[in-house]
């Protein structure tokens, strides 16, 4: 097994806890603050999990490059990136649609 799938395999055993974690942590949240506050801070905290699941995304596509492109590892690396960096512009969209309509 060359060093390239290794490094694939790797970065998607580290993406795919940091993406599900993320999930996780935004339901199963702290409670204890009031209502706002506390749904605040558990949208930050998953923003900034999708954030670090997309720079192992990230590095996990540039690693995905060098594959075969019908290689599964591939396809995860394809799959990562595209997966988080929807989620991340949907929630920024959602985000933005909430300023433009007055509501945050």
């Amino acid at each position: 097994m060359s060093n390239t799938r290794w490094v694939q395999q790797i970065t998607f055993a580290v993406w795919l806890p940091a993406f599900v974690a993320s999930f996780a942590r935004r339901v199963l949240g702290p409670v204890g603050a009031d209502g706002f506050l506390r749904e605040m801070k558990r949208a930050a905290g998953f923003m900034v999990r999708q954030f670090l699941a997309g720079v192992v995304a990230m590095q996990a596509r540039s690693f995905a490059v060098w594959l075969p492109k019908a290689d599964c590892l591939w396809i995860a690396g394809q799959v990562s990136i595209a997966i988080t960096s929807a989620l991340i512009t949907l929630a920024f969209g959602l985000i933005a649609r909430a300023l433009m309509q007055g509501v945050a």
